[in-house]
């Protein structure tokens, strides 16, 4: 898709990034993110409209702080999880934020079902650390089952 969109859980998870930065998508002005349009208006279904976008590619060039870009398009842009917290179910609300695409406020819900998501390495070597431990205690019990069903009876 080649218009301009925005994204918001509906169940208000934050476990997510965006994979790109205003610079690497070159910018030239701070672009809009939600935290900027979330401070004039809190509820996100009215906070970010094509009625206020703004895009970060027109108009004069600007000096800015280099942020997430939260928008959405044909460039490399996505959601992406890092770490284990970010499993399960998502419900997103996406929205056409580009005024050239459409004159209607269009926008469509769809669910995502994350699976998979890498774990950190403490949390690697607890696993298997936990295994181990859980494999020699095995390796112990059956050992001393071993040695107490072999010893001679002595009546």
């Amino acid at each position: 898709m080649t218009a301009n969109f925005v994204v918001w859980e509906q169940n208000n998870r934050t476990d997510f990034t965006y994979n790109t930065t205003a610079s690497q998508e070159q910018c030239i002005s701070m672009p809009q993110t939600w935290s900027t349009m979330l401070a004039n208006n809190h509820n996100p279904e009215h906070a970010w409209t094509p009625q206020n976008y703004r895009s970060c590619f027109d108009g004069i060039a600007s000096p800015y702080t280099d942020v997430t870009y939260e928008i959405i398009n044909a460039t490399s842009n996505a959601l992406s999880w890092q770490g284990s917290h970010g499993g399960g179910i998502y419900l997103f609300k996406a929205r056409i934020i580009d005024p050239s695409f459409t004159y209607c406020d269009l926008s469509a819900y769809f669910a995502l079902d994350v699976v998979g998501t890498p774990i950190s390495g403490w949390e690697a070597g607890a696993v298997i650390g936990g295994s181990m431990g859980i494999l020699l205690l095995l390796v112990a019990i059956a050992g001393i089952y071993y040695w107490w069903s072999t010893k001679p009876k002595t009546d």
